[in-house]
C-alpha cells in the first residue's frame, strides 16, 4: 500500500512537472517568433539587423554565465527557489516589454527574458530527471515532456492571430506571455516546494572538458543538439522576417503557416520516444532526421517562385526532421545521466545560447553576401554535418 501511495505521490508530481513546462512554453513561444518584428519596430531602420543580433548575442552570453554556475546556485538555494525566483524576474520583464516604448529599458528587459527562460527549463529538467527513474522509459518520457512543449509552440501562432497584432504593436503578445507565467510560479511556489534537492557536482572546466573529449557519445550527441539548436536559431531570427518582410505575409498568414510547420513536433516525438526505446535506439532516427532537414531547406532555398502551399509543406518538412533529431537527441543523452548530474545537463543545455551567439554571426556574415532565401543553403549544408557526427555514436540497442 505505501509503494502505491508512492507511485501515485511520484505520477501527481510528474503531472505538476509537465503542467508547468506547458505554462512554460506558452510563456516563451508567445513572442519566440515575433521578436526580431518586435526589435526591428523599435529600432532605427539602418541599424536594426545588425542590433538584433547583437542583442541575441548578449542574452546568449548571459545565459551561458548563468548555466555555468547553475550548480553552485543550486547548492545554496536549491532547484525550487531557482525556477520561482527567475520565474517572478522574467514575469516583470515580459510586462515591462509590453508597456514601455523607451529604447533604454527594451533592450536591457529583452536580454533578461532570453538569458532567464532557458535556466527555467534547465530546472525544470531536474525535476523531470528525479521523478522518472526507468532508464527503460527515457524515450517516452522525453517524448511526452517534449509534446508538451511543443503542443504550445503549435498553438501559439493561432494565438498571435487571434489577438489581431499590428506590425506596430506587440503589446497584446507580451501581456499575454507574462500571463501564462503567472499559473508556473503558482505551480512551483504552493505545490514543487517540498522537493528535496539531490547533491549537485560544480563544474569543473577541465574535468567537464576532458569527459566530453573522452565520451565519444556525449560528445557527439552534444555537437547533434547544438547543430539542431542553431537550426531553430535562424528559423527564429530569420524566418519571420523573411515571410513577413521579404514575403509580405500578413500576421494571419503567418500564424496558420507557423502552425502547420510545426505540427510534426506533436505529432511524431511521444511514437518516435517509443520506438527509440523499445526497437531502433536513437541514432537511425537522428540521421533521417538531419536529411530531411538537410533536403528540404534546400528546397526552399533553390526554387525561386514557391507557392505558399509549398512553403509551408518544406517548412513542415524541416520541423520533421528536427523532430525526429530532438527527440532522440534528448532521449539518448538523459539515458546516460541522472538527477545528480546537474554540471552534464549545463554543459548539455548551453548549446542553446551557444547556438544564438554562433547563428547570428553566421547569419549576419551570410546576408552580407547572399540573399534571404539563399542563405537556407547554407544551413542546410551545415545540417548535412550532422549525418557524419551520428555515425560516432553508439547506439542504444
Amino acid at each position: 500500500m505505501r509503494q502505491i501511495t508512492q507511485t501515485l505521490q511520484t505520477r501527481g508530481l510528474l503531472f505538476l512537472v509537465y503542467l508547468s513546462n506547458f505554462f512554460l512554453s506558452f510563456h516563451y513561444f508567445t513572442t519566440a517568433y515575433i521578436n526580431s518584428s518586435f526589435l526591428g519596430s523599435k529600432l532605427p531602420t539602418a541599424i536594426a539587423d545588425n542590433l538584433i543580433s547583437v542583442l541575441y548575442i548578449l542574452a546568449s552570453i548571459l545565459n551561458i554565465f548563468i548555466f555555468l554556475y547553475a550548480p553552485e546556485i543550486l547548492k545554496h538555494i536549491g532547484n525550487y527557489r531557482l525556477i520561482l525566483y527567475l520565474a517572478i524576474i522574467d514575469l516583470l520583464a515580459v510586462w515591462g516589454l509590453a508597456s514601455t516604448s523607451s529604447l533604454e529599458f527594451i533592450l536591457p528587459l529583452f536580454v533578461i527574458h532570453q538569458a532567464i527562460v532557458p535556466i527555467i527549463l534547465f530546472g525544470l529538467d531536474i525535476f523531470l530527471e528525479h521523478y522518472t527513474k526507468d532508464e527503460g522509459k527515457t524515450g517516452k518520457y522525453r517524448g511526452f515532456f517534449l509534446t508538451v512543449t511543443n503542443v504550445a509552440l503549435v498553438i501559439s501562432p493561432l494565438l498571435l492571430a487571434a489577438i489581431g497584432l499590428s506590425k506596430t504593436d506587440f503589446s497584446p503578445a507580451y501581456l499575454l506571455s507574462g500571463i501564462f507565467l503567472v499559473p508556473l510560479i503558482l505551480i512551483v511556489g504552493f505545490t514543487l516546494k517540498n522537493f528535496k534537492d539531490p547533491q549537485y557536482r560544480g563544474i569543473q572546466f577541465e574535468h567537464e572538458i576532458d569527459c566530453f573529449i573522452k565520451n565519444k557519445d556525449i560528445s557527439s550527441v552534444f555537437v547533434c543538439n547544438f547543430l539542431l539548436q542553431l537550426f531553430y536559431s535562424w528559423m527564429v531570427i530569420y524566418m519571420p522576417i523573411y515571410l513577413i518582410d521579404k514575403l509580405g505575409l500578413t500576421w494571419e498568414q503567418f500564424g496558420l503557416v507557423l502552425t502547420i510547420a510545426l505540427l510534426p513536433f506533436v505529432l511524431f516525438e511521444i511514437p518516435i520516444g517509443n520506438l527509440a526505446d523499445k526497437k531502433f535506439g536513437e541514432k537511425e532516427i537522428m540521421a533521417i532526421g538531419f536529411v530531411i532537414i538537410a533536403t528540404s531547406l534546400f528546397s526552399i532555398s533553390y526554387f525561386s517562385d514557391l507557392r505558399l502551399e509549398v512553403l509551408t509543406l518544406l517548412l513542415f518538412l524541416t520541423r520533421t526532421g528536427a523532430a525526429f533529431v530532438e527527440i532522440t537527441t534528448e532521449s539518448y543523452f538523459f539515458k546516460k545521466i541522472n538527477e545528480g548530474d546537474a554540471d552534464m545537463v549545463s554543459i548539455f543545455r548551453i548549446s542553446r545560447p551557444f547556438s544564438y551567439i554562433v547563428g547570428p554571426l553566421l547569419g549576419g556574415l551570410t546576408l552580407m553576401i547572399l540573399s534571404y532565401q539563399q542563405m537556407f543553403a547554407v544551413m542546410a549544408l551545415i545540417m548535412i554535418s550532422g549525418i557524419f557526427i551520428v555515425g560516432r555514436i553508439t547506439d542504444t540497442r
